[in-house]
């Protein structure tokens, strides 16, 4: 079984906390970025650890995004949840600004 991101918000901005609804118990939450790759290059994948902690309800947790746009560049994001054995979500799209 995978966890499951079932509510998230579309947009996120820098240092921003929120709340996203998840099935399962996840042990960590990270952005990725799309690769773009040029000439045989792909130098702007990223791969982002949030900030997690239990949310405010059954169901939920809290993330909070990096304030540094050195280290998370805006544009879209895929957010993925991991399970403590490792079991990844399904990605969920995000944009940071």
């Amino acid at each position: 079984d995978r966890p499951v991101i079932d509510d998230a918000p579309a947009a996120v901005r820098y240092g921003q906390r929120f709340v996203a609804a998840v099935e399962g118990v996840p042990a960590l939450a990270r952005l990725i970025r799309p690769g773009s790759a040029t000439h045989m290059l792909n130098t702007d994948q990223r791969s982002i650890a949030l900030g997690l902690e239990a949310g405010p309800r059954a169901g939920t947790v809290a993330l909070t995004v990096p304030a540094a746009p050195a280290l998370l560049p805006p544009g879209p994001y895929l957010l993925f949840v991991t399970d403590v054995n490792g079991v990844p979500s399904v990605g969920r799209w995000v944009s940071v600004s």
